[in-house]
């Protein structure tokens, strides 16, 4: 339903409006990746120092799962800021629509001057910024001009209450705007707007504190209704695109902010993903680099109650090696195929 869009009154000045009417972690996470000692699952590393082999295990299978699960968790991270930072976009950028019920060309009598408070000039300057606000937003406004004998005999609580009642029969939609001025003699008044639903994102509480002000403190300069609604009006027409732009007062370093906020966000997962990229490629690159090279085909025996890999001694050279190796690591000689236990 329609809601107040504040006013204000002789005595009291402006006020704001109203919203509106309404009726754990498990044993194996402790397990290192890489270690000297065997762990079931874990691959045996071998190299060769003075003839003597040294080991390492490495659990690369779950190494690799982790990290392609962090790579998945970080893509999928980084589609979910990414959405949302081109929805922020979306939004900041895109214009603001005017009312669904704008019609190109159309004209309306926008003042209803029942108090006769407005002279004939400024009732057509008045509607001229109606016009204009028309044009820029879609929203209809009207301005009825009411006498305390006309209030009275509405019979309603407050003119608050008034002003919902004339918008309801004067408009049939939630896009238009009515301001009730009241005469109350005696050099008081008030005014009363109503706004519909619709005209949120144009009429904010901003937009129309900033009207209310100025009728007010115009009428309580005693310049005239007339001087009043039209500076008013002249002053929203004014204002009416900087007042829905989201770069206006401030809004650019709310709009910067927001990015380095939203690059900062995008970067973590992205770096998440490289890093996860490079531990799936980079596994074993250290103990390579280090001398070491993987045996694909061990065999574990248990020597003094610890798992290690079977060594078996070339028939050429009497070397002893871990059984596995293609090639005896000291002659070159065939490795074994076949170990004696």
């Amino acid at each position: 339903m329609p809601h107040s869009s504040g006013g204000g009154s002789s005595s009291g000045g402006s006020f704001s409006g109203s919203s509106s009417y309404s009726g754990s972690g498990s044993g194996a996470s402790s397990r290192p990746t890489t270690s000297r000692t065997y762990y079931a699952g874990y691959v045996p590393y071998v190299r060769y120092s003075s003839g003597t082999p040294e080991y390492y295990y490495v659990d690369k299978e779950s190494r690799k799962h982790n990290a392609v699960i962090g790579c998945i968790g970080s893509v999928i991270a980084f589609l979910i800021i990414g959405l949302i930072f081109a929805n922020f976009l979306f939004a900041v950028l895109s214009p603001v629509e005017k009312m669904q019920s704008y019609q190109e060309g159309y004209t309306f009598d926008g003042i209803n001057d029942e108090a006769g408070l407005l002279t004939q000039d400024e009732k057509t300057r008045i509607q001229e910024q109606l016009n204009r606000y028309y044009s820029t937003s879609g929203i209809e406004t009207h301005v009825h001009t009411i006498t305390e004998k006309i209030y009275e005999e509405a019979d309603k609580d407050d003119l608050e209450t008034y002003a919902l009642y004339d918008y309801v029969r004067t408009f049939d939609n939630e896009d238009s705007w009515l301001i009730v001025v009241e005469d109350m003699g005696n050099g008081k008044w008030q005014f009363q707007g109503m706004q519909g639903d619709n005209t949120d994102v144009w009429l904010s509480e901003k937009t129309t504190n900033r009207f209310n002000n100025t009728v007010t403190d115009s009428l309580w300069r005693e310049e005239g209704y007339g001087t009043a609604l039209l500076t008013g009006f002249t002053e929203l027409n004014e204002n009416a695109l900087s007042d829905i732009d989201p770069m206006a007062d401030g809004g650019q370093t709310v709009f910067i902010i927001a990015i380095a906020i939203f690059a900062v966000l995008l970067l973590v997962p992205a770096l998440i993903l490289i890093s996860c990229i490079r531990t799936i490629r980079n596994t074993t690159r250290k103990l390579e680099k280090e001398g070491y090279h993987e045996l694909s085909n061990a065999r574990m025996v248990s020597v003094n109650g610890e798992s290690t890999p079977l060594l078996v001694t070339c028939p050429y050279c009497d070397g002893t090696y871990a059984f596995g190796e293609l090639s005896c690591p000291h002659c070159g000689a065939p490795g074994v195929t076949q170990p004696t236990e």
